[in-house]
């Protein structure tokens, strides 16, 4: 984690990254069956596709580092035997992530500090983590141009909500 920080920004400086051309479907199954693989054992998890097929133009490096943290977040804070939703659909002009689980929640107080590096909320108890990954997520949505928002409950689950923009091969220049 510390060393994707760092690669981020020597990425940023670069003027870096290189946007191609991704099958987002197959992407997005790929990456949700790796997490699902070393995270999801005991918990049930659901994936939606409000679309069929897709070739969009996105930084597929980028778009990683936000579904990998996301999904294992949200399995790392959701007890097991209960769930985790993986949604990918178009709304308009973007491409829209929700992932939402019936985890630990985030506290009020924490979620206006939930992006700043190296912050952990309260009641993350002892599980792993250095507080790098949500910092992560929100510097690669803001390098793909897109928008992230959450929506938290203690003992009722976490759910985030990312918007990028949906810019298909055809539209590239």
């Amino acid at each position: 984690t510390v060393l994707t920080y760092t690669r981020m920004e020597k990425d940023a400086v670069k003027g870096l990254p290189v946007s191609c051309d991704i099958d987002i479907g197959r992407l997005c199954r790929v990456i949700a069956e790796e997490t699902q693989a070393a995270w999801a054992e005991e918990h049930r998890f659901e994936i939606t596709f409000g679309f069929e097929e897709a070739s969009l133009v996105l930084d597929p490096v980028l778009f990683r580092r936000i579904l990998e943290n996301l999904l294992t977040n949200a399995f790392r804070y959701t007890p097991p035997s209960r769930a985790v939703f993986f949604k990918v659909n178009r709304d308009c002009d973007w491409l829209c992530l929700t992932i939402a689980d019936e985890g630990i929640g985030i506290e009020e107080e924490d979620q206006p500090h939930v992006f700043e590096l190296l912050f952990r909320g309260r009641n993350v108890g002892q599980s792993r983590g250095m507080g790098m990954g949500l910092s992560i997520v929100s510097e690669s949505v803001q390098q793909m141009e897109g928008t992230i928002t959450l929506h938290s409950a203690i003992g009722l689950g976490t759910t985030f909500v990312v918007h990028l923009p949906w810019r298909e091969v055809s539209e590239r220049s």
